[in-house]
């Protein structure tokens, strides 16, 4: 695969959800709240030093959470990975100075730019992937839409489900701020926490697992969870505000970005959103699997990179062996 230089510029919906969502279509540099995130390397040996693909992980999750798939896809590819902390999760907390700041989509997204700046000097010269889950998606939709200067040839989102958010997010939230604040709490063990969430508050097993994955029962009080309730909730409230199938519409028709959408599809809130129809209908129209296709794992819940990490490997796989090819 060629390395891709330059792209056309921003889009009228990709101006709009900028001026909603990132107060502006102004440089994603500019922003005195972004920093550095935390990222690892993968690197396997004899790797194509012109491509690059970067992760990352979803909502309340860390790099930790992505890391084996993003090793899968790399030693498949032959290519370079950075696997990235999104803003207030993993070791990507705030620093001192903007701990105060409220946290937006936009600064995950300047914070991203800036970390492929930073750790990537010939960033320019690598054709660009980037895969999101969840949160990650969302994430990766807008830096595509906003990165006028080396957008990426190609994105995936896995299991981000267009629309609003999940109820259910609100409660997780609710619990985990109870459970980090409450002494009562304090002594809990990660088993402790996963039965309380399974017996007395009424989560499935496989929420009350995920919760209970970013859980350090070291950690002083406020603190317990590897990542930052304030920025979470945060981000949270911005969900609602996002349409992402008007950019996507549009994007596909102008061919900007290929773009490839995973589908859990033991995942119920694919059906509440009601975009499936919608999005299988686009991939028959536009026939062309390198600029949009839709993948569904039939088994795979929300955690498609755990449930079904073989088949989502093949997905990856058909997309770009045959471009390589």
């Amino acid at each position: 695969m060629m390395a891709h230089h330059s792209r056309p510029g921003i889009t009228s919906v990709g101006r709009f959800l900028a001026s909603k969502t990132l107060g502006g279509a102004r440089s994603v540099s500019s922003s005195s709240s972004s920093f550095e995130l935390s990222t690892e390397w993968i690197k396997p040996s004899d790797c194509d030093d012109g491509q690059l693909v970067v992760f990352l992980h979803g909502l309340l999750g860390n790099k930790r959470n992505v890391m084996s798939f993003a090793k899968s896809v790399c030693n498949s590819l032959g290519v370079p990975g950075l696997v990235v902390d999104v803003r207030g999760h993993g070791s990507s907390q705030l620093p001192s100075n903007i701990a105060s700041t409220k946290s937006t989509f936009s600064h995950c997204v300047w914070d991203l730019h800036l970390t492929l700046q930073k750790n990537v000097p010939d960033i320019y010269d690598r054709e660009l992937i980037v895969m999101g889950h969840s949160l990650g998606g969302r994430v990766t939709m807008l830096h595509s839409i906003t990165e006028e200067t080396h957008r990426p040839s190609h994105i995936w989102l896995l299991d981000t489900v267009p629309g609003k958010i999940n109820g259910s997010v609100h409660n997780v939230l609710n619990v985990a701020r109870e459970v980090a604040t409450d002494e009562k709490y304090a002594s809990l063990s990660r088993k402790d926490l996963t039965n309380l969430l399974v017996e007395q508050k009424g989560f499935d097993l496989g929420i009350a697992m995920w919760l209970a994955s970013a859980y350090d029962p070291k950690s002083p009080a406020g603190r317990k969870f590897q990542f930052d309730l304030d920025v979470a909730n945060h981000l949270v409230e911005e969900f609602d505000n996002m349409d992402f199938l008007a950019w996507m519409e549009e994007a596909r028709q102008k061919d900007q970005v290929g773009i490839h959408m995973v589908h859990g599809g033991a995942n119920k809130s694919w059906e509440e959103s009601g975009s499936l129809d919608l999005l299988r209908s686009w991939e028959q129209e536009h026939n062309n699997p390198q600029k949009f296709s839709f993948h569904t794992l039939p088994k795979a819940g929300h955690w498609v990179h755990i449930d079904d990490p073989k088949g989502l490997l093949a997905a990856v796989e058909s997309i770009h062996k045959n471009e390589a090819d």
